[in-house]
């Protein structure tokens, strides 16, 4: 957690003086896609993992907007009970769904619900099992559930151009006892504000002159 706060300042010191701010305006859509890295909050030893994320704002109004996020990740967990310690593994994709709040136009929050569907096997990364062998943690469940909290502050853009990093808090509603589970990582992103069809382009006929 003091990571992720320190990722949080980090940004919102970094983006202080944006040379273009995000100013949401009803009908616009901003894309971003990026790495992301990410670790388990756990007490264990444990490195950072790549992996990568996409996501979509479609503004409401001019304070925010809805946004549907895909992030894939090699994910981390761990578990105790009495003596027993298990770590294992697995791929994911988190899918998230929730609306952004722009505080100040170089400043935003996100709140949203998320769906982790596993992507291939488990992998046993530390096994020191000896009251219960049969210990096991969340990886092996093909669906994970949980809330995501997001802070996102921009690091340079033009009006449809711009560099943001998004810092990320993944709390699980579907850890197991004892097990840690929740994740807390940062997306660096490109973003960019998908071109609006227009009537010129839906009704032009040829000549440049749109009919009456």
């Amino acid at each position: 957690m003091k990571t992720l706060l320190r990722a949080i300042l980090a940004i919102c010191l970094a983006a202080g003086s944006p040379l273009y701010a995000h100013a949401p305006k009803e009908g616009d859509i901003w894309a971003t896609a990026g790495p992301y890295v990410q670790r388990t909050q756990s007490a264990a030893k444990e490195p950072p993992r790549w992996g990568g994320g996409i996501a979509a704002e479609g503004d409401v109004d001019y304070n925010g907007g809805v946004e549907i996020a895909m992030l894939y990740m090699d994910k981390l967990y761990t578990r105790r009970q009495g003596g027993d310690f298990l770590a294992e593994q697995i791929k994911r994709m988190y899918i998230t769904t929730g609306y952004r709040h722009w505080f100040v136009p170089w400043l935003s929050a996100g709140l949203a619900v998320y769906s982790a569907y596993s992507m291939g096997d488990v992998t046993v990364v530390t096994d020191r099992r000896v009251a219960n062998p049969y210990l096991q943690t969340s990886a092996h469940d093909i669906t994970e559930y949980g809330s995501d909290f997001s802070v996102q502050a921009q690091l340079w853009g033009s009006d449809w151009l711009a560099v943001v990093m998004d810092a990320r808090y993944a709390l699980s509603l579907t850890r197991k006892t004892r097990e840690d589970a929740n994740s807390f990582g940062v997306l660096l992103g490109v973003q960019y504000l998908v071109p609006k069809q227009g009537p010129a382009h839906r009704a032009g006929n040829g000549s440049g002159v749109i009919p009456p």
